[in-house]
């Protein structure tokens, strides 16, 4: 059974994207539009062997949202993919796109958002480095207090004493 998962319209509104998933798969077609509401045969098409759950296009992209999780990113003009990322351990319900960056943002029903730079590797390695920075720092004050209370602690007893 057929089921409708999204719509958007592709790069200077010529053409119409349409998200579609059956229980074994899902697929992307994109049809040619002419801004009058005539639809054309599917100019393209983009087929997963997992249900599609979420689809965006902005600029020269298309990101796609899976039941398994993962983010996809295509062209707009061919559906060819560009990246495949494993973001989320659950469906994704919603996911948002940056035109032309490749920037995407997810939510999933694991309860989580991410974004993701997946044109730009860099970008991506970046973020994770200053998250794990800023962890390390989080972990290094919350030892600073716990090290300073107690240092403290016995001073103030014998101040008051």
């Amino acid at each position: 059974r057929l089921k409708f998962r999204g719509a958007a319209f592709g790069p200077g509104g010529a053409q119409l994207l349409a998200a579609l998933s059956t229980g074994k798969g899902g697929q992307v077609c994109a049809y040619p539009f002419d801004g009058e509401g005539n639809i054309g045969t599917p100019t393209a098409r983009w087929t997963v062997g997992e249900p599609v759950t979420a689809l965006a296009a902005a600029g020269k992209h298309v990101a796609v949202g899976t039941s398994e999780g993962q983010v996809v990113l295509l062209r707009a003009d061919t559906l060819s993919p560009l990246f495949t990322k494993p973001l989320h351990s659950l469906p994704i319900t919603k996911v948002a796109l940056w035109p032309d960056t490749g920037a995407v943002v997810s939510i999933g029903l694991d309860k989580t958002c991410n974004v993701s730079y997946l044109l730009d590797a860099k970008k991506s390695r970046d973020v994770r480095v200053f998250r794990s920075l800023l962890f390390a720092l989080a972990i290094a004050l919350a030892i600073l207090i716990f090290v300073c209370f107690n240092e403290l602690e016995p001073l103030a007893r014998r101040l008051l004493a």
